[in-house]
C-alpha cells in the first residue's frame, strides 16, 4: 500500500511505513516521528509485523547501512503495483492489485525486492510500466554481486542479476530505460503486473 495518506501524514495501514534513506535528512513527508526515519519502530507499525513478530526479515543481512548512528530498519521494499501506485501506466492499461485474487499467475508476480541502500526511501518500490522515458525510478540492491533478491506472491524467491552496465553503476535515479533498451527494466515489467 502507499506508505502515505497525504504528505506529512503516514499511512498505518501500509506494509511497513515510515522513511529510509542513509543519504538525506529527516524527511517529515512520511509522517512524524517514528515514520521520518529508519526505526524499528516504524517497522513494528506496521500491518505485517504481527504475523511475523521480528524485525530482522525486513534487512537484508548483507546490508550494513547505518542510519543516525544506528542500523537500517529495512532493506525490502514492496511492488508499488501491490496496492500501490500504478505509475507508469498506459494503454492498454496494466493492474494495480488490490485483492490477491485479481493475480492470474502469482509465481510470475514479485511482492518484496532488496532495494538498494542509496534509492531506498519509502516501503513501494516503484516499476515504471512505459508511460515515459525514466525507466528505474528506484533501483534494485546491488550488494550482492550486481544481484538482488525478489519473493513472489506464491512464496517462491529468485535472485535476479543485473544486466546492463547503467544499472550497475548509477549514481542518480531514474536510470535509463532506452538507447539501447535497459534489460533490467524489462525484467522488472515482466513481473510487476499483468493487463488489464
Amino acid at each position: 500500500a502507499n506508505p502515505i495518506i497525504s504528505a506529512n501524514n503516514a499511512n498505518v495501514d501500509c506494509w511497513c511505513p515510515g522513511y529510509v534513506n542513509s543519504i538525506a535528512t529527516v524527511n517529515g513527508y512520511y509522517g512524524a516521528f517514528p515514520y521520518d526515519r529508519s526505526n524499528e519502530q516504524a517497522v513494528k507499525n506496521g500491518v505485517l509485523y504481527p504475523y511475523v513478530k521480528t524485525t530482522g526479515v525486513y534487512k537484508c543481512p548483507a546490508d550494513k547501512t547505518v542510519i543516525f548512528n544506528a542500523p537500517a530498519a529495512r532493506s525490502f521494499s514492496m511492488n508499488g503495483w501491490m496496492n500501490g501506485n500504478a505509475f507508469g501506466n498506459t494503454s492498454p492499461a496494466f493492474r494495480l492489485f488490490k485483492k490477491d485474487s485479481e493475480m492470474k499467475n502469482p509465481s510470475k508476480l514479485w511482492i518484496l525486492l532488496d532495494e538498494d541502500e542509496k534509492s531506498i526511501n519509502d516501503g513501494m518500490f516503484l516499476v515504471n510500466m512505459g508511460g515515459d522515458a525514466r525507466g528505474l525510478v528506484d533501483a534494485p540492491a546491488r550488494r550482492h554481486g550486481n544481484s538482488f533478491a525478489l519473493n513472489f506472491a506464491d512464496g517462491h524467491s529468485e535472485i535476479f542479476r543485473l544486466l546492463d552496465d547503467r544499472t550497475k553503476n548509477w549514481t542518480s535515479l531514474p536510470i535509463p530505460r532506452d538507447n539501447p533498451v535497459n534489460r533490467d527494466w524489462v525484467a522488472l515489467t515482466n513481473i510487476s503486473t499483468e493487463l488489464q
